[in-house]
């Protein structure tokens, strides 16, 4: 994000997720122009979003007091606005727990895959030790399928049987004839 030295300093104070909009907000009351554009960016951060809870609720509320009047009317009264807070606030607990609920079948179903990996190990090694054999067969097989195949070089690549080719065709066409 590009800001200019005037909107770092005030903005610096406003809690992480809010420190844009109050940019926004300082820039608008200044009289200057926000301008944006939506591109991929890769932010890299703690995993720990909130190290001290009270401070960014402290933050918040200073946040929101202080651009109040610049902010649209929601039309909500405070009674609402508790309301809500409480809802999103029970919300984060479920999304909570489900995480935790999503954490325990994830680590059983790592227990469960990892004893079937255990289990097939020995049945692996089996076929394992059957495919070498086979390869091993394989390879004599291959051996002697070369060994015959020069042999059979050998015989039609020899003098006699070039010499005695004329009368191997004369006897093909002999036997047609029939």
């Amino acid at each position: 994000m590009r800001v200019t030295d005037w909107a770092k300093s005030p903005a610096a104070a406003s809690p992480p997720g809010l420190r844009e909009g109050a940019i926004c907000m300082q820039a608008r009351a200044a009289g200057k122009k926000v301008v944006t554009s939506n591109f991929r960016a890769v932010h890299h951060r703690r995993l720990e979003l909130l190290r001290d809870p009270e401070a960014w609720i402290a933050a918040y509320v200073a946040s929101v007091e202080k651009w109040e009047e610049h902010l649209p009317d929601t039309g909500a009264d405070p009674e609402r606005r508790a309301l809500r807070a409480e809802a999103e606030a029970a919300c984060a607990r479920v999304m909570s727990a489900s995480e935790g609920y999503r954490k325990v079948a994830i680590e059983r179903q790592l227990r469960r895959l990892s004893q079937e990996l255990d289990e097939l190990k020995p049945q692996v090694a089996r076929l394992e030790r059957a495919l070498e054999a086979e390869t091993a067969k394989l390879g004599v097989t291959d051996r002697e399928l070369e060994r015959e195949r020069a042999r059979f070089r050998a015989v039609v690549e020899s003098s006699s049987w070039r010499f005695t080719g004329p009368l191997r065709s004369l006897r093909r066409r002999f036997r047609r004839g029939r």
